[in-house]
């Protein structure tokens, strides 16, 4: 699982996802009915100590850099672990851990309340100017 394979892993997220929303209707207990929306897939780690080494695919074929907290998130309420080590693509350089750290309900399903940790890095400063004079200042979306 190396970044230069990522256009493969983007092809294959958008076949899954396209297969699984045509024979599955997925409920989300706070939004309601949905569409799957990321892929990840999972190999064995570099580091031995970590559970896995994955790539996630979200939206339109976008690549998460981070071996991706929500992902994590659902991985531990769906694990028989407490605690998960997960890398990202990038491997053992680009880790995140989590645990639980309490369990819930959301509405009639059991839930976790995770804890994610990691090594947070700048990448840069931005300023967003809105002019109140600016019909379109909030922004509009086109899509084809």
């Amino acid at each position: 699982m190396l970044p230069e394979h990522a256009s493969t892993f983007v092809t294959l997220a958008e076949q899954v996802k396209q297969a699984v929303n045509a024979q599955m209707a997925l409920h989300y207990p706070l939004e309601g009915p949905d569409t799957l929306h990321s892929i990840i897939f999972t190999d064995i780690p570099q580091n031995p100590a970590h559970h896995s080494h994955n790539v996630t695919i979200f939206g339109r074929g976008q690549v998460d850099r981070s071996p991706t907290g929500v992902g994590l998130s659902a991985r531990l309420a769906l694990a028989e672990h407490e605690e998960l080590v997960i890398e990202s693509i990038l491997g053992e350089a680009s880790t995140l851990s989590g645990r639980i750290v309490g369990r819930t309900q959301i509405g009639s399903y059991p839930a976790v309340i995770p804890r994610i940790t990691g090594h947070p890095f700048l990448t840069g400063y931005h300023e967003l100017l809105i002019d109140p004079r600016d019909a379109l200042g909030l922004g509009f979306l086109v899509e084809g």
